[in-house]
């Protein structure tokens, strides 16, 4: 049987807090491979003693993500869900591309992130949409 494959949306510069996250997912889940988008070169020495991370170098667009090649996705972040013009668009793409992983019976989940502020109901409600889209077991 074939490794499991995830693929982690991350911002991949050099930040501790997500860095950390993601070698402690690396660490727990070594019989897992995960993949990832590489946005800064040496990045990926962070992680140089890890066998199960693999890195993408092609510029991430959610719409031509093929869902069924990975077996579960995670979104690794801090404060990625502050109401902006920015997050609202990117709220809306995630939770298209959710729906997509549910329908193809692939899990989706978020991690280390926390919400707010926002400043309109619409903004929350689509949060709380999405939210309930998302897996709660890894494993």
């Amino acid at each position: 049987m074939s490794k499991k494959k995830i693929l982690l949306f991350a911002y991949t510069k050099v930040n501790l807090g997500d860095n950390m996250f993601i070698y402690m997912l690396l660490k727990r889940y070594p019989n897992i491979n995960f993949y990832i988008h590489l946005v800064e070169e040496g990045y990926n020495k962070l992680y140089k003693d890890l066998k199960n991370i693999h890195f993408i170098t092609i510029e991430r667009n959610l719409d031509i993500i093929n869902i069924e090649d990975f077996d579960a996705y995670v979104y690794v972040g801090g404060s990625i869900f502050m109401e902006s013009e920015y997050s609202f668009r990117e709220l809306n793409d995630f939770n298209k591309f959710i729906k997509r992983c549910n329908e193809k019976n692939r899990k989706f989940f978020y991690m280390s992130c926390n919400f707010g502020p926002y400043k309109t109901q619409e903004y929350l409600n689509l949060a709380r949409e999405i939210f309930t889209k998302c897996d709660r077991n890894l494993l």
